[in-house]
């Protein structure tokens, strides 16, 4: 069961919100003003949904929109009229929006193509101020999705993983995390589990809060093997 996002306790952190410049937050709030007044539905990811489900703020040059992949070429017709220059950077996941320097990923999906941001993606956010606007922004669940693969040796999320699953302290409905990546082969909970080998266990501080673990029995266990088979068939 998901526990509202007002009802968690998150962890102190000694990070400071990012001092964004007056033209980064008019750039934001006015694609996020479009996107509204065009009734497309979006999440907010990135820097703004980790503070969301783990009290740390990061510097972010961008925001991170996501939506499902029939609502892009109505944004960017939008985003266009209104004088962003916008950019098919990827057709398997990513378009962008610029104006001056600044710019806004919209995200249909994750770069491996194994997973699709899915309108109960959508449905399931939590609600957000962000400069001042409510908007939503992904549930810790699929927070942890987006971020499972990005494993790259310029740019690794393992961190993040790890930081979401502590804030969120034992509540994430792990079958939520799991269910994108059945029948492709994937071991997702496996990933998350050796993630965590970074926080230390300690008595009084991970473990304490929920029990011996905050992984279910059945994401130890599928940590061996990490892939026994070749992914299904569509």
């Amino acid at each position: 069961m998901r526990v509202p996002e007002n009802e968690r306790e998150l962890p102190i952190s000694s990070s400071t919100p990012p001092a964004f410049t007056a033209e980064q937050r008019a750039v934001f709030t006015d694609v996020l003003n479009l996107l509204g007044a065009h009734n497309i539905p979006f999440a907010i990811s990135g820097a703004f949904a980790l503070h969301q489900h783990t009290g740390i703020w990061r510097d972010t040059k961008d925001l991170d929109v996501f939506l499902v992949d029939d609502q892009v070429l109505t944004a960017l017709a939008a985003l266009r009229a209104a004088g962003f220059e916008t950019e098919i950077c990827d057709p398997v996941w990513l378009c962008k929006a610029r104006r001056g320097q600044y710019f806004v990923d919209l995200i249909t999906g994750m770069s491996n193509a194994v997973v699709i941001v899915q309108n109960d993606w959508i449905e399931r956010a939590s609600h957000a101020d962000i400069f001042g606007m409510q908007v939503k922004v992904l549930a810790a669940e699929e927070l942890i999705a987006s971020k499972l693969f990005v494993t790259r040796r310029e740019r690794f999320d393992g961190a993040d993983v790890v930081h979401v699953i502590h804030g969120t302290a034992g509540k994430l409905d792990w079958s939520r995390i799991l269910q994108p990546w059945a029948n492709t082969g994937w071991c997702c909970s496996g990933r998350c589990c050796s993630m965590s080998t970074s926080i230390p266990h300690t008595p009084n501080t991970f473990r304490a809060r929920s029990g011996p673990t905050f992984y279910p029995a059945s994401a130890i266990s599928s940590i061996i093997p990490v892939r026994t088979r070749p992914p299904t068939a569509a």
